[in-house]
């Protein structure tokens, strides 16, 4: 699951994927089971061609983030909104590589 988690934020910028692989590895097993499960969600919008509702998802979770004091995990998770924008199959790649 880590292993997983840090490959991808190999496509955040340099201090957000240190900041949410560091915020990762302190979750406790169940935190991680469900930030992987919310990927799954963004994950199977964008498969079914529902990138309005992935990138809802992602900016819920930006939000959640923002509102416990997590800026860089909202940053980072505004990053997958961007990505959307620029290039859709590219970013159902880098989430299915979440899970």
């Amino acid at each position: 699951m880590a292993s997983d988690y840090a490959r991808v934020t190999a496509f955040l910028p340099k201090d957000q994927a240190e900041s949410v692989r560091k915020s990762f590895d302190m979750m406790s097993a169940s935190q991680q089971q469900n930030r992987l499960q919310q990927s799954g969600q963004v994950y199977a919008a964008m498969k079914s061609g529902q990138t309005d509702i992935a990138k809802n998802l992602l900016k819920e979770q930006a939000d959640a983030f923002r509102n416990s004091g997590r800026e860089q995990e909202a940053k980072a998770t505004e990053t997958y909104v961007q990505l959307i924008d620029m290039n859709p199959t590219g970013a159902q790649t880098t989430i299915g590589l979440m899970m």
